[in-house]
C-alpha cells in the first residue's frame, strides 16, 4: 500500500441543492413528478418544500456524476434554476454551481482571510 487513500472506499459530499423559478407551476411540475425520487435514490433524503422560503435537498452522500447528471435533469425542467452546492471531505472541497436548461456555470469557492491591521489590534 502507497498511502491512506487506497483504503477510502468512497468519497463524500455534503450536498444541498436549491430551486428557483418565477413559474410556480414549473416548480410544482417537478416538485410532484417522478423525478424528485431521483434524488432520493442518491442519498438526497430531506425534501423540503415551502412555497414561502425555500425548496431544497440537502444530504451528506457519494454522488460522483452530479454535474452530467444535473445538466440531464435541468434539460428536462428549463424554467428552473438548479443550485447546487457542494462541500467535500476534503478541506478546502467547497463548490457551487448552478444548472439551468441544460447549461452549467459555476465553480470552487475562494476563500480569503482579511490582513493583520497594526493600527487597529483590538478589533
Amino acid at each position: 500500500m502507497n498511502g491512506w487513500k487506497e483504503n477510502i472506499v468512497g468519497y463524500y459530499t455534503d450536498f444541498i441543492l436549491r430551486l428557483q423559478s418565477d413559474d410556480s407551476d414549473s416548480l410544482d411540475k417537478f416538485i410532484f413528478s417522478r423525478d424528485t425520487s431521483f434524488f432520493y435514490g442518491k442519498g438526497l433524503k430531506g425534501f423540503y418544500y415551502n412555497t414561502y422560503e425555500d425548496h431544497y435537498f440537502k444530504n451528506e452522500v457519494k454522488w460522483y456524476d452530479w454535474k452530467e447528471e444535473m445538466i440531464a435533469l435541468s434539460a428536462k425542467y428549463p424554467d428552473i434554476l438548479f443550485e447546487l452546492t457542494g462541500v467535500g471531505e476534503e478541506y478546502p472541497d467547497i463548490w457551487r454551481y448552478f444548472f439551468k436548461a441544460g447549461k452549467i456555470q459555476g465553480g470552487e469557492a475562494k476563500i480569503s482571510y482579511p490582513e493583520y491591521d497594526p493600527y487597529n489590534p483590538g478589533a
